[in-house]
């Protein structure tokens, strides 16, 4: 009896094989979204207080205070700390100025970035910008080594390079808590380490590897010129038009994201930011998920335009965090980073060009050289052999 039950049972299984993997790797795939999620909204870690979150946070972050001596929101247990630099970060700048690959990019956004917190800061040496935006990127790197720490020295230098740059108190709006911070980089620093990247991937991504012969994929380079021809007369209008090119800053979010892991500390290292203990760190995936073909189908991993203003599932919702998620979501949510990302891109097709416009590149990497099809690398210091001619 025992070998006809064995024998239906694999023949259920042989018949039935495709669809059960399926229904199991799919189960797997929404196990990992809600795994992050309650990873990153600390439900896993069942703490209630601001406090405990914050130190949950900052442990991760303890070799950015150590590199850069900062103490901001990533990096600090404090409440009020925290609070000051929300306060801050969500100050309603003005949407509409106007600014007319990677070292470019870096200065490109870091020069932005000052203009947005530092409203007085308008004679910024571009030379300086790169010396600072190599600075950063540099100390960046060597903070994940522990057999090389950044000397005290070597971030005193950086933060007297940046100070050079910004107005004096008297010349910025009234907000004297942060602006009687030592170190400038605890507000400039997450907005700028967040944006460069993605600026950067997807204007290579739409400018030189978006044309295709697969159906919707035709011609993405030029339908991304023609969408952000309009920046200037949308951008931060909330009208249908703008949406429009959000739609290319959501796709950027998703595909490129700003964080593409988010890393909290367990609980059981609830004594102080800066204790001596090892914390054990758990990470959540955020590139993983959002390039996942189960959650996104078969071109999880192309830039495909309309895919925002198609409406997300469920599961594509929750999969989506490009700012994280409560309660410890991003200043930028609110619309400000997309706009922020639409209006570098726009202003990278605009000044350096396209495929389309006569523009090309090369990546000193034989694989994208030659095929633009295969996906862009992501790491921070894989686009450094990058170059554009005009």
């Amino acid at each position: 009896m025992w070998i006809i039950i064995l024998v239906a049972i694999l023949s259920f299984l042989v018949r039935y094989r495709a669809a059960i993997f399926s229904t199991l790797v799919y189960h797997h795939t929404i196990y990992r979204v809600n795994a992050a999620r309650d990873t990153i909204n600390f439900r896993r870690f069942n703490i209630c207080t601001l406090g405990e979150r914050l130190l949950l946070r900052a442990l991760p972050n303890r070799r950015l205070t150590a590199t850069f001596g900062i103490n901001n929101a990533f990096t600090t247990s404090d409440p009020q700390v925290y609070k000051n630099f929300i306060r801050y970060a969500t100050h309603p700048w003005d949407q509409h100025q106007q600014l007319h690959l990677t070292s470019t990019v870096r200065i490109l956004c870091f020069v932005v970035i000052l203009h947005f917190l530092f409203p007085g800061a308008q004679k910024i040496d571009l030379q300086a910008a790169r010396d600072v935006t190599e600075d950063i990127n540099r100390l960046w790197v060597q903070s994940k080594s522990a057999l090389d720490p950044v000397s005290k020295r070597e971030q005193d230098r950086l933060v007297a390079r940046i100070r050079q740059m910004l107005p004096t108190t008297e010349q910025v709006h009234n907000y004297t808590s942060f602006e009687e911070q030592a170190n400038p980089l605890e507000i400039i620093l997450p907005a700028y380490e967040t944006l460069w990247r993605v600026v950067l991937l997807t204007y290579v991504h739409l400018a030189f590897r978006g044309i295709s012969s697969d159906g919707p994929r035709v011609k993405t380079e030029s339908l991304a010129r023609e969408i952000l021809a309009g920046l200037t007369t949308h951008l931060g209008t909330g009208t249908e038009e703008e949406s429009t090119i959000l739609m290319i800053s959501k796709e950027a979010l998703r595909l490129y994201p700003p964080t593409k892991r988010i890393y909290r500390a367990t609980p059981s290292e609830l004594h102080t930011a800066t204790s001596t203990p090892t914390p054990i760190i758990v990470a959540a995936d955020i590139e993983s998920l959002h390039r996942d073909r189960f959650i996104w189908g078969h071109n999880a991993h192309d830039f495909f335009l309309p895919r925002m203003s198609q409406g997300l599932t469920q599961h594509q919702k929750d999969a989506y965090m490009p700012f994280g998620l409560a309660p410890h979501l991003c200043p930028a949510s609110n619309k400000f980073g997309e706009r922020m990302v639409a209006m570098l891109i726009g202003t990278l097709f605009d000044g350096l060009g396209t495929s389309g416009t006569g523009t090309t590149i090369e990546y000193g990497d034989g694989q994208l050289d030659g095929d633009r099809h295969a996906s862009l690398p992501t790491g921070r210091e894989d686009a450094e052999g990058w170059h554009i001619f005009h």
